[in-house]
C-alpha cells in the first residue's frame, strides 16, 4: 500500500513562504468536535464538502477565542472571506470520530492572512489544508484588520528572532 505524503505550502501556494512561518508550535490553536450523522454520506463516510465546515469553524473558534466573535467583526465592519483554498484529503473520517483541527497563521498581513490546518484523528494526519483570507467590507470591497486585532494576532503569532 503506497504512503501519502502531503504537498508542502509551496506547492499549494506558491507565493506563501514556508520557510518562515509566523506560528511556532506553542502557537498552534487546536479545536475538537466529533462526527456526525449530518457530516456523512449513507456509509458513515464524512463528506469532502464538511471538511470546509470543520476548518471555518476552527477559524471561527480561533477567533472568538482570541476575543473576537463574527458578530463585533461585522459590528466593526470586517468580514473574514476565504479568497484561496487548496486541501489535501489523505484518509477518511467517520462518523463519530474525534477529530483535532490545528489552525496556525503562516502569512499575517493588514487585510488579510493565510493558514495552515490540519485535521488528525487520534495522532494520524486525515487533512492538509491552506485556507487564503481577506478581510472584506460588509458593503464589499478589501479592508483592513481592526487594529487591536492586526495586534493580538502580532503578539500571539510572532515570528522568534
Amino acid at each position: 500500500m503506497n504512503q501519502y505524503t502531503a504537498p508542502t505550502v509551496s506547492e499549494f501556494l506558491p507565493d506563501v513562504q514556508e520557510e518562515k512561518p509566523i506560528i511556532t508550535d506553542e502557537t498552534v490553536y487546536r479545536h475538537t468536535l466529533r462526527v456526525y450523522y449530518e457530516d456523512t454520506d449513507a456509509g458513515g463516510v464524512v463528506n469532502h464538502a464538511a471538511y470546509l465546515n470543520y476548518l471555518e469553524r476552527a477559524r471561527t473558534e480561533m477567533l472568538h477565542d482570541m476575543g473576537y466573535s463574527n458578530r463585533q467583526l461585522k459590528t466593526l465592519g470586517v468580514m473574514v472571506v476565504v479568497r484561496r483554498l487548496q486541501v489535501a484529503y489523505m484518509l477518511p473520517a467517520h462518523l463519530e470520530d474525534d477529530l483535532i483541527i490545528e489552525t496556525s497563521v503562516l502569512k499575517l498581513r493588514r487585510v488579510g492572512a493565510t493558514f495552515r490546518q490540519e485535521i488528525f484523528r487520534a495522532e494520524t494526519k486525515i487533512l492538509d489544508a491552506v485556507v487564503d483570507t481577506a478581510c472584506i467590507k460588509g458593503t464589499g470591497g478589501v479592508t483592513s484588520w481592526p487594529p487591536l486585532i492586526y495586534s493580538k494576532f502580532q503578539t500571539l503569532f510572532s515570528e522568534d528572532e
